[in-house]
């Protein structure tokens, strides 16, 4: 807030990240601050304060950690199965695409101590991404820094990656989400009827500060279910001159519930990120 006030910062696009203890307190300021916060990385410790904790907003995590850690207790600890644990528990949460992509860094010559394997989850709400990098025979370190004391104090500090350079390009693509208005069933009372194997039109307008027709469709998602648009196109939906983006969902993926009184609807835009509307609906028997 502070450097907020004293400089033209984005605050749409500030990022926390940390090592050891520095990992923990960048978790709790993940779940404390979800509006101010756009991603987090955790180094080396942070992971569990995340588990089978309801997150306030889904945001980008990226954990790094190695399997034989020398400073938490116990000795020669393997946190790697804690951190896929919390991702397994984010990835769910978020509804990213359940197959995460595998990388592996195993460059004797770079570094013959450690083996890196990164696990990516996609897809996630507001485009958010799940990381993990297991560092094999790794210790309580940031990858690609010094190797600060010795291995029988620390474990073995991995040289394959650079765990900043790794974060950001995760980092750099999340911004906060801003909101937007949306119309469900533009020209109706907004009535939904569950029993309806159809589909419900929902439309993002552009507005003087949101130009709808830059929505990427492969991240929208509506309702409960986080149902996905069967079908979309761009059109005048409210008679203004601009181009608004009309989407329609399937009633049985949307998981509206009988006594919902609004729904939301969230996604990214090319221009202007993440973004995130709402609507009242009337559930009709």
């Amino acid at each position: 807030d502070q450097m907020a006030t004293d400089y033209n910062i984005d605050a749409r696009r500030v990022y926390a990240a940390g090592i050891s203890m520095g990992g923990g307190s960048t978790a709790a300021l993940a779940l404390a601050l979800p509006d101010k916060i756009a991603a987090a990385g955790l180094v080396s410790g942070g992971s569990s304060v995340l588990l089978d904790v309801p997150i306030p907003r889904p945001m980008t995590v990226v954990m790094t950690g190695g399997s034989k850690e020398r400073v938490i207790l116990p000795i020669d600890r393997n946190t790697v199965p804690g951190m896929l644990a919390t991702a397994d528990w984010l990835v769910e949460q978020y509804n990213c695409d359940p197959d995460p992509v595998l990388t592996e860094w195993d460059d004797p010559v770079v570094d013959p101590r450690t083996s890196i394997t990164r696990y990516a989850w996609s897809g996630g709400i507001y485009g958010t991404e799940v990381v993990v990098y297991a560092i094999w025979n790794g210790g309580h370190c940031w990858p690609g820094g010094l190797q600060y004391a010795v291995p029988s104090e620390i474990g073995w500090v991995s040289q394959h990656i650079d765990a900043l350079d790794e974060m950001w390009p995760f980092f750099e693509k999340q911004r906060m989400p801003i909101e937007v208005d949306i119309d469900i069933k533009p020209g109706d009372v907004n009535s939904v009827n569950l029993k309806s194997k159809g589909r419900i039109p929902v439309a993002i307008l552009t507005t003087e500060d949101f130009d709808a027709t830059e929505v990427d469709t492969e991240t929208v998602r509506f309702g409960p279910g986080l149902a996905r648009p069967a079908h979309y196109a761009v059109k005048d939906v409210d008679d203004d001159g601009d181009l608004d983006m009309i989407l329609h969902f399937r009633t049985q993926e949307t998981g509206i519930q009988a006594d919902d009184t609004s729904a939301t609807l969230t996604g990214v835009s090319f221009i202007d990120g993440a973004f995130f509307g709402s609507d009242a609906i009337v559930i009709v028997p």
